[in-house]
């Protein structure tokens, strides 16, 4: 919405408030990110798994063992954000 909203010509009429909402959608896209990024990731994972390949065990492992503590720590930062 907010992304829409600074499309609009008028947005920019107030150049203080198309500030604010522009740092506002910076801070969110900041926040989103990591996540899409993490789930990008894991959907990725989930889909070299389901192919069931023996060959892909090694590279799924590691991927799974490097994305542990992303998820541990993202968790925990969620958790303690409230988000």
């Amino acid at each position: 919405a907010l992304e829409a909203k600074s499309g609009e010509q008028e947005f920019w009429t107030n150049p203080d408030s198309a500030q604010k909402t522009t740092q506002e959608i910076s801070r969110l896209r900041a926040r989103v990110e990591p996540w899409l990024k993490l789930e990008s990731r894991i959907s990725d994972a989930l889909e070299l798994a389901a192919l069931n390949e023996p060959s892909l065990i090694d590279d799924l492992t590691a991927e799974v063992s490097g994305l542990e503590p992303i998820v541990a720590r993202m968790s925990i930062q969620a958790l303690l954000s409230g988000t």
